[in-house]
């Protein structure tokens, strides 16, 4: 896929950004049809990626990474 800037954003091997339309199709359907369950799975997925994913968490395993390897 080429970007604004001529330069592939993700290489053929890359599979993770090839999209199944019909599974897309069928969860967006999902979504639309329980809207109630949509928000309660999103606010669960925004509190574990805040959880998990926090900038000073992520920091912190960075260095640790790079103090184990020296």
């Amino acid at each position: 896929m080429d970007t604004e800037f001529g330069r592939e954003s993700y290489s053929a091997n890359q599979l993770w950004a090839d999209v199944d339309q019909s599974a897309l199709r069928k969860l967006m359907r999902l979504v639309f049809e329980d809207q109630m369950k949509a928000r309660h799975k999103g606010a669960a997925l925004k509190e574990y990626v805040h959880q998990k994913f926090e900038g000073r968490k992520i920091a912190q395993a960075c260095l640790a990474a790079i103090y184990e390897k020296v």
